[in-house]
């Protein structure tokens, strides 16, 4: 018995120390502080200051996410003429550099530009809710060793957003694809959630038995279902044809191109990847442009947001290709084996990151249009990218290298360069800009040397926060979320 009751108490003290272990390693939380970073801007001359005169205000804002793209990036594609309409809006309108945080997670981000508030006061961290090492450890054993990863949903933004803020003004807003928009929140206007054409969520609003709240979640107004399914298969049926133009094959190389084609239908690893992130980056933005351009003349929108998220694939996977001269550090412990495939792959895909860009300011030029000349345009991203060690998956941005920003049309000054926006700074920029109160919990200030003079001073009030937000109370299916965790570890976010 008392060798028992020793065995038990070594035990004991064994489970009581991992657990002291566990408490003492917990990374810190982050502070969400924004990271002051130099860009290729940076070396650029500030624009001349014979700016002509401003005056008046927006009323109503298209404001486009690139997500992942940095001024690195642009500026070389700019000076070859490759964006004429980001360069159109550049000429005749203000930019600077986007200063985010880290952990530079994209939900967490976008999450912040639509609200102005820290992660920690909206509740989106990341794209799985933080949870202590105890209780995921605590899950896998439960799960017999299975880990259970619980992603974030806008039902868990604790704070209201700017389409929230104008519904309850009585003004309408469009939103195509934006980060954590399921389930899509009824508003005046329209909400076209990011996730529904992932494979698992348009397969099952498909099929003939499709849970009634599941299909609700994914575009407000319901109505918009069968719409939506249409243009969403008439895109995934034309993509074979339209991905020649972002990726390189051989004269005659039909062989290998049906072999690609296949590959690109499953996520696989190392070269396997590349393929799977093509299709699925083109699929993405050409449904999201067309869902716009659709719901565009039917809404009186003072804000229509439309997010794309090609740019941060493309440079997830491609980086390498596209800037083989930052690798000189980040990619020399790398094998000549991996350099052999690497430059047997390079000329399949060295212009496929020049091409998205291309794709997106065409999408760019065609929203533009299709908003009208009285409707100001803010193009943005949440973060830039920097080499990775990584050969398969060659940019990353743990540092949080600065997104981009550039404004223009009525309300919007000529020729100015705000050197340290930061992504807190965007939604009170765009409420004040529309005349809409501020409240004092905003982490962000005015850009008030980008806006013209507003016509009266903006009103400011306690908080925003008077009462709940409605959300259909819908889960996320299984198979999404196995479906979003095979991406979010290949792309490096998750282990």
């Amino acid at each position: 018995m008392r060798l028992l009751r020793g065995v038990g108490v070594a035990f004991a003290v064994s489970v009581a120390g991992l657990i002291a272990l566990d408490l003492i390693k917990q990374p810190a939380r982050p502070d969400y502080r924004p990271v002051v970073r130099a860009t290729a801007l940076s070396s650029r001359p500030s624009p001349a200051l014979d700016a002509p005169p401003c005056s008046g205000s927006a009323r109503r804002w298209l404001v486009v996410g690139w997500d992942g793209a940095g001024w690195d990036q642009l500026l070389p594609l700019l000076d070859a003429g490759r964006l004429p309409r980001l360069a159109g809006l550049l000429e005749r309108g203000s930019h600077g550099n986007m200063l985010g945080f880290k952990p530079s997670l994209s939900p967490a981000l976008w999450t912040t530009i639509a609200t102005g508030r820290s992660p920690e006061d909206h509740g989106i961290t990341g794209f799985d809710r933080r949870r202590h090492r105890l209780l995921r450890r605590w899950d896998r054993v439960a799960s017999l060793g299975k880990r259970k990863r619980r992603l974030l949903t806008n039902a868990e933004r604790r704070v209201r957003a700017l389409w929230n803020l104008l519904d309850e003004a009585g003004r309408e807003s469009l939103i195509v694809g934006y980060h954590n928009t399921f389930p899509a929140e009824r508003l005046r206007g329209a909400m076209v959630s990011n996730w529904l054409v992932q494979t698992h969520m348009a397969d099952g609003m498909r099929a003939e038995m499709a849970p009634p709240d599941f299909e609700g979640g994914l575009a407000y107004p319901r109505e918009l279902r069968r719409e939506l399914l249409e243009l969403e298969r008439r895109v995934s049926d034309s993509w074979e044809r339209e991905i020649l133009e972002f990726v390189d094959f051989e004269p005659n190389g039909e062989k290998e191109f049906r072999r690609w084609v296949d590959d690109s239908a499953t996520l696989g690893e190392r070269e396997g990847r590349w393929p799977y992130f093509t299709r699925r980056a083109w699929t993405f933005d050409a449904f999201h442009a067309e869902a716009a351009l659709l719901l565009m003349p039917r809404i009186n929108a003072d804000l229509t947001m439309v997010h794309f998220q090609s740019a941060d694939w493309a440079l997830h996977q491609f980086l390498f290709f596209h800037q083989p001269e930052l690798f000189a550090t980040a990619g020399s412990d790398w094998d000549e084996a991996t350099r052999e495939r690497l430059e047997i792959a390079r000329p399949r895909y060295d212009g496929t990151v020049t091409r998205f860009f291309e794709f997106l300011d065409n999408q760019l030029g065609r929203l533009i249009d299709a908003a009208g000349p009285e409707t100001s345009v803010l193009v943005l991203s949440d973060h830039g990218f920097d080499p990775h060690r990584d050969p398969w998956s060659s940019g990353y941005h743990d540092e949080a290298p600065p997104g981009f920003w550039v404004a223009a049309g009525p309300g919007v000054r000529s020729r100015v360069r705000s050197e340290h926006a930061t992504i807190y700074d965007i939604a009170p920029t765009l409420l004040a800009s529309l005349g809409h109160e501020l409240s004092l919990t905003l982490d962000g200030v005015v850009l008030s040397d980008v806006l013209c003079e507003p016509a009266e001073p903006v009103a400011t009030i306690d908080d925003y926060e008077s009462g709940p937000r409605f959300l259909p109370p819908i889960a996320v299916p299984e198979e999404l979320t196995n479906e979003l965790e095979r991406q979010l570890r290949s792309l490096g976010y998750v282990q």
